[in-house]
C-alpha cells in the first residue's frame, strides 16, 4: 500500500487503532528507562498469521489457541508491541523482527510454530523469513476434531487393560472412506506388544488412542498440511542433512495414545501401517504417478529437532483393483509418505510485465505458483503472499521445487474465493534465476482508488499531539471465510486499489492487544457520523468521481 491514499473502510481502521494510541499501554519502556512510541518503525513485519478452522462449512473458529515457537530464529521474534512472547488475538498474530536482525536470502530466518486450540488438532508450521520487508499473510488451516472437512478423518478407540506384560490381545483401528475421502489407513498392533513412555518405561491401565488421517486429494488436507509438507529440514536414514524439501504427498497421518495421563511414544515391537493410496499421486522419482513397484519413502517427524527422519521405504502394491503400501511403526509422531523434492533457496526473481503503472496505487494479488505437470499448487506457503504487480515491479520465489516448470496464476479474490483468473503466465523454471515474464493487462473494471485524509487530536495531550498509525490491514469479499491481505497503513497513511465500487466487504486488523473486525462495508458514497467504541463522533464523507474518491475524516479524538 503505497503511502499517498487509503480506502475509507480503512479510515474506520484508523479511526479504532488511533483512539488506544495515546494510553500507557501503547508505548514501549525499556530496562534503562527508554521509552519509545510504538508507532515509530522500530519492527519490520514480514509475517502475519490468520488461524481459521480448516472446514468452512463449521461455524466454529479456533479460540484460545496457544503457539510455541522452536528454532534458531525464535528469539529473534516480536509482537508488534514489542513482546518477545508471541499471542494469538482472536486468530490473529503479527509477527515483527528488529532491523538489525533482518534476514537474507544468505542467512534466511527459520523458525517453527506449534499451534493448539481446544477441540483442534495440533498445528506445526515451519517458517523461513528470507526478506524482512515483503509481508507474508499465512493463513493457518486448524481441524476441528468433531467437524473435519473433507480428506481429513479422526478417529478414536479404547485400548482397555495395557499391561506391563503386553497387550492380551491384538488391537486394529482403521478409518473409514466416504465419498469425501477416497483413501484410508489401518494401524496394527500385535498381541504382546508394550506401550512404552519417553523413557521407556512400560505403561499399565486403560489407554485411548485419536488417529487423524489426510489424504491428498481434498485442498482441505492439503491446506492444513501446508506447514509441514511444503518447506521444511529433513534427514536421511543415516542422520545425513538432506536441507529444506518439499514433499509429493502420498499420505500423512498422525497418532495420540495415552494410558491413564500418561503419554505413549515408544513400542516394544513395531506397529504394522497399511496405507491406501491415490492413483494419482506424482512420484518425483519416476516423473510420474505412482503405479505397482514403485518405491516411497516413509517419514516421521522429529519433534526436537523439528525435522523429517526418514525411516524406511515401502513398497506400492496392488490389491482389490487398488493401490496400496504397508510399512513397520516404532514410535509415535507425525508420518508422512511421499517422495522428497530439493528446493532451490534463492530460485527466482521475476520481473513482471502487467500494463499497470508503477506509480498507481498498490493492489496486492492474490498468486499462486503451479506444477504445468500436475496443475497442483507448488511452494504454497509462498502462494500465501499476495503481490503487487506493477510493470517493472519484482516477485521474489523463494524455496521452489528444482526440476519442475511451473507457471504463476493471479486471482481477482482471495484465497479459497479467488474469483475470476485475471492472468496466467507462460512455463518457467523456479530456479532458473532472475527473468522477466508478462501477465498481460491487469486492468479489471470496477476498481478504484481512494485518497484519504484525517484530522486527528490527542485527547490527553492536547491538539498539538499527533498520531500516525501503522498496522497490517485484512479484508475479503462479504461472503468468504478467507481474509486476504489489502495492505499497510505507515505513519497514518496509504493508498489502494484492491477495493471495487458499490461491492461489500470484512475488514480486520490487530493493533496492540485488540483486534477490529467490520463486516458488511459498502463502497459507496455516504456521509455519515460514525460513533467511537468511547461514544466519540467522528465525521466521516467519502465522495467519488470515476475512478477515484476522496474519504475526509475530521475531529478524531485519540
Amino acid at each position: 500500500m503505497r503511502i499517498q491514499n487509503s480506502t475509507w473502510t480503512l479510515g474506520l481502521f484508523l479511526l479504532l487503532l488511533l483512539a488506544g494510541a495515546c494510553k500507557r499501554e501503547t508505548f514501549l519502556e525499556f530496562a534503562d528507562g527508554l521509552v519509545l512510541n510504538v508507532n515509530t518503525n522500530i519492527l519490520k513485519t514480514p509475517l502475519v498469521i490468520s488461524f481459521v478452522n480448516a472446514n468452512p462449512n463449521s461455524g466454529l473458529s479456533p479460540n484460545n489457541i496457544t503457539v510455541d515457537v522452536l528454532g534458531e530464529g525464535a528469539d529473534k521474534l516480536y509482537s508488534l508491541t514489542g513482546e518477545s512472547t508471541i499471542t494469538v488475538i482472536e486468530g490473529i498474530v503479527n509477527i515483527g523482527i528488529r532491523p538489525a536482525d533482518a534476514p537474507s536470502v544468505q542467512n534466511p530466518l527459520e523458525f517453527t510454530l506449534i499451534a493448539k486450540a481446544p477441540g483442534f488438532l495440533q498445528s506445526v508450521n515451519h517458517f523461513t523469513i528470507f526478506d524482512a520487508d515483503l509481508t507474508q499473510h499465512v493463513t493457518v488451516y486448524m481441524v476441528e476434531k468433531d467437524h473435519a472437512p473433507a480428506g481429513i478423518s479422526v478417529d478414536r478407540d479404547q485400548i482397555l487393560d495395557v499391561q506391563d506384560g503386553g497387550l492380551d490381545v491384538p488391537f486394529v483401528i482403521e478409518s473409514n472412506v466416504s465419498s469425501t475421502k477416497k483413501e484410508k489407513i489401518q494401524f496394527f498392533l500385535p498381541q504382546g506388544v508394550q506401550l512404552l513412555d519417553r523413557n521407556f518405561q512400560p505403561l499399565n491401565g486403560s489407554g485411548q488412542i485419536e488417529l487423524a488421517h489426510f489424504d491428498n486429494r481434498s485442498p482441505f488436507s492439503l491446506d492444513a498440511l501446508t506447514g509441514m509438507t511444503d518447506a521444511m529440514p529433513a534427514v536421511d536414514q543415516d542422520g545425513k542433512i538432506l536441507g529444506t524439501v518439499s514433499f509429493d504427498l502420498a499420505s500423512l497421518y498422525s497418532i495420540e495414545m495415552t494410558v491413564g495421563s500418561q503419554e505413549v511414544r515408544y513400542f516394544s515391537e513395531p506397529a504394522v501401517v497399511t496405507l491406501t493410496l491415490n492413483p494419482q499421486t506424482f512420484n518425483p522419482q519416476t516423473n510420474d504417478y505412482i503405479k505397482a513397484g514403485d518405491i516411497l519413502p516413509v517419514w516421521s517427524l522429529d519433534e526436537t529437532a523439528m525435522q523429517w527422519h526418514k525411516e524406511t521405504l515401502a513398497e506400492v502394491v496392488s490389491n482389490n483393483g487398488g493401490l496400496e503400501v504397508t510399512f513397520e511403526q516404532t514410535h509415535l509422531s507425525n508420518w508422512l509418505l511421499g517422495g522428497a523434492n530439493d528446493l532451490c533457496t534463492a530460485g527466482t526473481v521475476l520481473t513482471v510485465q502487467t500494463g499497470i503503472p508503477a506509480e498507481a496505487c498498490d493492489r496486492y494479488y492474490y498468486v499462486e505458483l503451479v506444477d504445468i505437470a500436475t496443475g497442483q499448487p507448488v511452494a504454497s506457503r509462498w502462494s500465501n503472499t499476495y503481490f503487487t504487480l506493477a510493470t517493472g515491479s519484482e516477485v521474489p520465489i523463494f524455496q521452489a521445487p528444482a526440476g519442475k516448470m511451473t507457471k504463476l496464476r493471479v486471482w481477482e479474490g482471495t484465497r479459497r474465493c479467488q474469483g475470476s483468473l485475471l492472468a496466467e503466465s507462460a512455463p518457467f523454471d523456479p530456479c532458473g534465476g532472475a527473468q522477466t515474464i508478462t501477465l498481460g493487462e491487469l486492468k479489471p473494471q470496477g476498481w478504484f482508488n481512494i485518497d484519504v485524509s484525517i484530522s486527528a487530536y490527542c485527547e490527553t495531550a492536547g491538539p498539538g499531539i499527533l498520531i500516525a498509525p501503522t498496522a497490517n490491514l485484512l479484508y475479503r469479499p462479504s461472503g468468504c471465510g478467507n481474509f486476504g491481505f489489502l495492505g499497510k497503513i505507515v505513519n497514518g497513511k496509504g493508498c489502494t486499489a484492491t477495493l471495487k465500487k458499490g461491492e461489500t466487504y470484512d475488514f480486520k486488523t490487530r493493533y496492540g492487544q485488540r483486534v477490529y473486525l467490520y463486516e458488511g462495508i459498502v463502497m459507496e458514497d455516504q456521509e455519515i457520523v460514525y460513533t467511537l467504541q468511547n461514544g466519540d463522533p467522528v465525521n466521516l464523507r467519502l465522495f467519488s468521481a470515476g475512478n477515484k474518491a476522496d474519504l475526509i475524516l475530521e475531529n478524531v479524538p485519540v
